[in-house]
């Protein structure tokens, strides 16, 4: 297993505590960080659910969970087989 989104995590966590410096909090999850496995569809990456053969399966959007945890200012890593 590896995160295969580690600098778009790292970026979008420095986003939001800049954010949180100027007084704005996105929700309740304001910067936590959430591993996600690459079987759940996450917007821009491979959904490859455990096939390296998949990892041209780039998603349009996110799962309904992931994008309502993003809004509430999640941060997400997404781990999995993608080489």
């Amino acid at each position: 297993m590896n995160a295969v989104n580690i600098d778009e995590a790292l970026a979008c966590a420095r986003a939001l505590d800049e954010e949180l410096k100027s007084g704005h909090k996105r929700g309740p999850f304001h910067g936590i960080p959430i591993s996600v496995k690459d079987m759940i569809q996450v917007k821009n990456f491979p959904a490859t659910r455990g096939f390296t053969m998949l990892s041209y399966n780039l998603q349009n959007e996110d799962y309904l969970i992931i994008d309502a945890l993003r809004r509430g200012g999640a941060v997400f890593y997404v781990t999995g087989t993608v080489p």
